[in-house]
Parts: structure tokens; C-alpha cells; sequence
């Protein structure tokens, strides 16, 4: 494990996404502040390379201290290892250099005991623990934490709390046995305690919180088997639900389409009608046309002879222009009509 003490960028630094630990509050930073202001950071913050810039592994109230004089650098340690070492490293610096909650406490042996029993890659047998830390995973943590391995066994426990009672737990209102006999209570359990005791649950002696737990073990086979009933009675409201849904949209859709089908006929009745009209209209104009082509053709069929009689041989130069006006009536007639023959012709 190579290590640097260097002058690194404030902004270069990154808090561990990993630390559990409790900001200082508000009086305790102000006075490292001014600790800062007044010495200097006389311990390097840890920190190891990630990415484009490093990840603290112990010192996030010191960057904060610096953070609020302004400073652009800070002293640091940097460090070369795997996720498991840093996050080991997290937890025994905050051990060592603070006065841990109890639920802070509890999580940091979760944490260890987790880490400890999980073998790092490439080790065969071997497990995050130097040569001074052999023996079972309780005693190396026990001798860690300065505590019993019945103490360990308890913090352990308080895991398994709800929030709401690992808040009663680090305020004092909840002792750590009577946690480890709640902790062991299904979480609906505890919030049902938590919702009718409310803060007063802080007054269970460890033995109740025993009894508590013998009784809900007698009850968990009838509320496995009502839960098992009640998710098939869930299943069933969904698909009639479902059902239900359908057929409102169903329904829905039908309205539409009937409504649709009713401005449909609507239409074409109005284009019936309309046609029959048209039809109506093109008769009437058709039998006019006929009837006035009648009235003109009888007075020239009739006066044909006599006007082949009358235009045989020479006519007088006098009477040309009149003639020649009739004739121009006529053919201005005969054109008018010529597309109607047309079409008659094409039909």
C-alpha cells in the first residue's frame, strides 16, 4: 500500500458515497474551524484515487473546516487500495478519533462483520483481517470495538430495527437489550408497537420485548396464512378490476361508434336527398329544353319548302344582308346546341 502526503485541490476531493457517520453539528465544526484557522490541519486527510480526482476515506469534517476558511488545498495522505480496505480504513478512523452513536456504533459492526466474513478477491481462506486479527469474526470485532462478544451480538441486532426505533435508540429513549428483543420482531410488528406505544416503547424492559417476540413466533404461521389469503384476494380484485376497466372502455368505445353511425346516416340521407333533387332539377330542365326546341323546329320544318322554292336560282343582291342575319341566328343556335348532340351521341 504506497502512500503520498501532498497539497491537493479542495475541489478535487469527493466525499465517500460508503460513510454512515454523522456530520459534526453546528458548535463542534465551528470549533475545528477555528482550530484550522488557528493551526492549521495537523493530521493529512486520507484519500485514495477515483477517477479524475480522489475519494476521502477519513477526513470529510476537516474539508468542511476548510471548506469554510476558503482554503483552495488541503494536506493529504493518498493511498492505493480496494473498496473493502477503504471502507475498513472509514470505519476504524471514526472509531478511534470520535465518540460514536450507539446506532453508529451498531452499523459500523454490521459493516465489519459483513466485510470480515467475505473473502477478497484472489484470497483463497483469507479474510480482510491483519495477522493481530485471528479468530472468529465476533472476537476480532469485540477486540476492535472494545467491547463483549455479547455486546457485539447485541449492537448487531439493532440493525434490524425500524428507523423510527433506531432514533429512540440513539436519543436514549430505547435501551440496546430491549432493541436486540425488538430487533428481533418482524418489521410490521415493531411499527405496530412503535404506532400504539409511540416514544413510551422506550419503557419495555428486555423481558417484555421477549414476550413480545415468543408471541408473534406463535402468530406468524396465522399471519402467513392470512397474508397468502389476502394477496389471493388482492389477485382477484386486480382481475375483476381489470375486468371492469375493459368493459368501461368497451362500452365507451361502442357509444362512439354508435354515435358515428348515426352522423353517418344522417349524411347519407341528406346526400339522397340532395341527388333526387339534382335529379328532379335536370328533368325539369331537360323537358323545357325539349318543349322550346319543338316550338322552333315546327315553324322552319314547315317553311322548308318554301324557303327551297324561294332560294332556287338567283336571289336579289338586295336581300343578301337580311338573309345572311337569319342564317348567322340560326348557325349561333345550332352551335349553342351542338355539345348537348354531342353527349347524346357519347351516352
Amino acid at each position: 500500500m504506497s502512500e503520498d502526503i501532498v497539497m491537493l485541490p479542495l475541489a478535487s476531493l469527493r466525499d465517500n458515497p460508503r460513510d454512515f457517520f454523522h456530520p459534526l453539528d453546528p458548535d463542534q465544526l465551528a470549533d475545528l474551524t477555528e482550530s484550522v484557522a488557528r493551526s492549521g490541519i495537523v493530521h493529512p486527510l486520507v484519500v485514495r484515487p477515483m477517477g479524475d480526482g480522489y475519494e476521502i476515506i477519513s477526513g470529510h469534517q476537516r474539508k468542511r473546516a476548510a471548506e469554510a476558511l476558503a482554503m483552495t488545498e488541503v494536506p493529504a495522505r493518498v493511498v492505493e487500495v480496494d473498496d473493502a480496505r477503504a471502507e475498513v480504513m472509514l470505519i476504524d478512523a471514526n472509531v478511534q478519533t470520535r465518540e460514536l452513536t450507539t446506532m453508529e456504533k451498531a452499523r459500523a459492526i454490521r459493516r465489519m462483520k459483513e466485510i470480515l466474513g467475505n473473502k477478497p478477491p484472489g484470497r483463497k481462506g483469507k479474510r480482510y483481517q491483519n495477522d493481530t486479527e485471528v479468530g472468529r469474526t465476533r472476537e476480532v470485532l469485540a477486540r476492535r470495538f472494545g467491547v463483549s462478544e455479547a455486546q457485539v451480538v447485541r449492537y448487531d441486532k439493532l440493525n434490524d430495527l425500524i428507523p423510527e426505533l433506531q432514533d429512540l435508540i440513539d436519543a436514549g429513549k430505547l435501551g440496546v437489550t430491549a432493541g436486540e428483543k425488538l430487533g428481533g420482531l418482524s418489521p410490521e410488528v415493531q411499527r405496530s408497537l412503535h404506532d400504539v406505544l409511540g416514544e413510551e416503547i422506550g419503557r419495555i424492559q428486555a423481558q417484555e420485548a421477549a414476550r413480545f417476540r415468543e408471541e408473534a413466533d406463535r402468530a406468524q404461521l396465522v399471519l402467513r396464512i392470512l397474508e397468502t389469503r389476502a394477496k389471493e384476494v388482492e389477485e382477484q380484485l386486480e382481475q375483476v378490476t381489470a375486468l371492469n376497466g375493459d368493459k368501461e372502455e368497451l362500452e365507451k368505445q361502442l357509444a362512439q361508434l354508435r354515435e358515428k353511425k348515426r352522423k353517418a346516416e344522417y349524411d347519407l340521407a341528406d346526400a339522397e336527398a340532395a341527388t333526387k333533387a339534382l335529379q328532379r332539377q335536370a328533368e325539369k330542365k331537360g323537358a323545357s329544353l325539349i318543349d322550346l326546341l319543338d316550338r322552333l323546329a315546327r315553324p322552319l320544318a314547315a317553311a322548308r319548302p318554301e324557303l327551297l322554292a324561294l332560294t332556287a336560282g338567283s336571289l336579289d343582291p338586295g336581300l343578301v344582308p337580311h338573309v345572311r342575319k337569319h342564317v348567322r341566328t340560326l348557325r349561333e343556335t345550332l352551335q349553342m346546341l351542338e355539345p348537348l348532340s354531342k353527349e347524346d351521341k357519347t351516352a
